[in-house]
């Protein structure tokens, strides 16, 4: 879906459905990197192109990398 910023811009409007589940895939893969490589062998950059969504995407998602490790984490307790 598309929409228009204040400018007039044409941008990417993400409903609310798409955005949980980019989360949702956001936390599945960090939790695989993080496996992996270890926290600091995983960047933002790498982790967002790894799901195919951008930098930016994961701003919207999370405060920080370490709010997503600590989902991370809970979600492989949780064993989701």
């Amino acid at each position: 879906m598309f929409g228009h910023n204040w400018r007039g811009v044409q941008e990417f409007v993400v409903s609310q459905a798409q955005a949980l589940e980019n989360r949702r895939r956001a936390v599945a893969a960090a939790s695989r990197l993080f496996r992996e490589r270890g926290v600091n062998g995983v960047s933002v950059a790498d982790l967002m192109k790894s799901i195919g969504l951008t930098t930016g995407g994961f701003y919207k998602q999370f405060s920080s990398k370490e709010a997503l490790i600590a989902e991370a984490a809970q979600a492989a307790f949780r064993g989701s």
